[in-house]
């Protein structure tokens, strides 16, 4: 064998990744590492007394600052109890604030909120119905922005994005590569 094919057999070699044994590990953040994004963070479930019951999101107000207030009385969600857990807050990295909400951070501005979860599957089937009800339709987008701009600015702002917004967007409904 000659030195230039040892050595792309050592590159080879080199590239290989190392397989991941699925073994118990003494530390569980890095089994759930490992089980899942090795670059991410060790996120895991929030441990309900109820976990059929309800679906789960932490949102904060770190973009905006009713956030918090619209995913209640916009989006739908209920504040997460403490009672709802089958653990102490502090066991998975909240606390419970003055008015009794679950909060994380120096300044409380993570929650945790949940809903129904057959009231989520409903909102999450509307949702697709309503995008897919967009899909294959040119002109859609283009009248959607004409009717937000007069929602806002009036008839006369609406037509002049109608008459000047140029081009066209086409939506179409594919499977993803490789599924």
């Amino acid at each position: 064998m000659s030195d230039e094919q040892t050595t792309k057999r050592q590159r080879k070699t080199e590239a290989e990744p190392l397989p991941i044994q699925a073994t118990p590990r003494r530390n569980d953040v890095l089994a759930r590492r490992l089980a899942g994004n090795p670059n991410g963070s060790a996120q895991r479930d929030i441990p309900l007394k109820e976990p059929h019951r309800w679906q789960l999101y932490i949102a904060n107000d770190y973009n905006q600052e009713d956030d918090l207030y619209r995913m209640v009385h916009e989006l739908g969600w209920s504040h997460l109890l403490p009672e709802d857990l089958a653990c102490k807050p502090k066991e998975i990295g909240f606390r419970v604030s003055e008015d009794g909400h679950l909060v994380r951070g120096t300044q409380g501005r993570e929650m945790v909120f949940k809903m129904a979860k057959d009231d989520y599957r409903l909102l999450k089937q509307r949702e697709s119905d309503a995008n897919n009800a967009q899909i294959g339709r040119p002109g859609k987008t283009k009248e959607a922005a004409a009717n937000a701009v007069a929602s806002v600015y009036g008839d006369e702002a609406a037509s002049f994005v109608d008459k000047h917004l140029v081009g066209s967007v086409t939506d179409t409904q594919e499977p993803l590569p490789g599924a």
